[in-house]
């Protein structure tokens, strides 16, 4: 019968130290995320974040120019860029009823393709203070290609409009948690899609770099 021990309480080891498992003060193993599930990788300083600094389109079909927020990893780059989540809010009210608007995830993954190009939003160490990475963001951003839709986010808007003065603004994130991951060269873009207008919105990126 093998016996495995473990130690009640918290613990606080530096790097290197073979530490015992931790358990709670019913000897039940605890495996929780107590200051939750991305502080370990953003204190090793692998987790990058960018943002759009104000509102701008989403456009109402795909498009490989003037595309809001892109995140790019470069052909160059020794890591694989691996999305853990993003955020979009609506800066400005939506009041066509007839309207149905959704933002998508398009992917460029031609590994041989042109580089992105664009306005570049300064990248952040989600361990706040200097350091780049090797992910970079655009904004206005020019596609090699138009992108291909890889994932919907999960946001949805419902105008209601009664009166002329009514208006309707959301906002959401998706946690990716991994579920999307860029290679060097590839690219993932949040554009638009809406049956007749267009929707204005603010995006953020969030996402960790681990070596190939």
């Amino acid at each position: 019968m093998n016996l495995i021990d473990s130690r009640v309480g918290s613990q606080d080891f530096g790097n290197g130290i073979v530490a015992p498992l931790r358990s709670g003060h019913g000897a039940d193993l605890l495996l929780n995320e107590a200051l939750g599930q991305y502080y370990e990788v953003v204190k090793q300083g692998k987790v990058f974040c960018a943002s759009m600094q104000a509102g701008a389109a989403f456009g109402t079909v795909l498009s490989d120019a003037t595309v809001p927020i892109t995140l790019f990893n470069p052909g160059a780059s020794n890591v694989n860029l691996v999305v853990l989540a993003s955020t979009f809010a609506m800066t400005a009210s939506q009041t066509t009823t007839t309207n149905a608007p959704t933002v998508v995830y398009t992917a460029n993954f031609s590994l041989t393709a042109a580089a992105v190009t664009g306005t570049a939003i300064t990248v952040r160490k989600a361990l706040l203070g200097p350091g780049v990475g090797e992910g970079l963001a655009f904004s206005v951003a020019t596609l090699p290609a138009e992108g291909v839709v890889v994932r919907v986010f999960p946001w949805g808007h419902r105008c209601l409009l009664t009166t002329a003065t009514e208006r309707r603004q959301s906002s959401a994130t998706d946690y990716v948690d991994g579920a999307i991951v860029l290679r060097p060269n590839t690219a993932i873009s949040l554009q638009g899609l809406a049956a007749t207008t267009g929707i204005t919105g603010i995006a953020s990126i969030l996402w960790a770099e681990i070596p190939i």
